[in-house]
């Protein structure tokens, strides 16, 4: 158990370093191409790993993540790229039972979040937007399970997370992304659509 905490502590510690780096990066007069004041970008995306989770079992099967998300282009930073507001839904469902007995748990959340990021071009490539930020939000989590003495229901609670993310366009509209961060999931891969 110590050792699977001590590899999640690790893979959180490099996802703060990585959507810092964003931030940190030693940035001379770029300018995001991909993404521009004014732009606007959906996502459609599968999310891999779980941030939460009340406990498992022996056999857990763990689902994607599903999450829609919203950026808008706000303004352009001086010297840094172009700033975004948006949002996140997100909707993550585990089963867990135990080998040798009846007990089974369901595991649902839920995530409504707004999101700011700085869009930065990087690597200088026309079709590649990478970015970085923040979200806060609201996390709803539903647990339904048949153990005695643990209570089935829904519970609110205060969402944050950081996100370092690539977006590249394969049309003027029509694109793949790819974030890693702090959300419902570690890692989300889907597609783009910019309006």
């Amino acid at each position: 158990m110590n050792s699977l905490y001590s590899a999640i502590s690790k893979k959180v510690i490099y996802l703060h370093i990585l959507a810092a780096s964003l931030f940190i990066f030693p940035l001379q007069k770029l300018n995001a191409q991909a993404f521009e004041k004014g732009s606007q970008v959906a996502g459609l995306g599968l999310g891999f790993g779980w941030i939460y989770h009340a406990g498992t079992f022996s056999n857990t099967t763990s689902f994607p993540s599903l999450l829609l998300q919203y950026d808008y282009g706000i303004m352009p930073v001086e010297g840094i790229g172009i700033a975004s507001v948006g949002g996140v839904l997100g909707y993550k469902h585990i089963v867990s039972e135990a080998d040798s007995s009846d007990f089974r748990q369901r595991w649902s959340n839920v995530i409504f979040a707004v999101r700011g990021a700085l869009h930065v071009d990087l690597l200088q490539i026309d079709e590649l937007d990478t970015y970085g930020g923040v979200l806060l939000g609201i996390r709803s989590e539903a647990i339904e399970t048949n153990i005695q003495n643990v209570d089935n229901g829904n519970i609110i609670k205060p969402v944050f997370g950081i996100y370092a993310g690539v977006r590249y366009n394969l049309l003027p509209n029509i694109g793949l992304f790819a974030e890693a961060g702090l959300s419902i999931s570690y890692l989300t891969l889907g597609a783009s659509f910019a309006f």
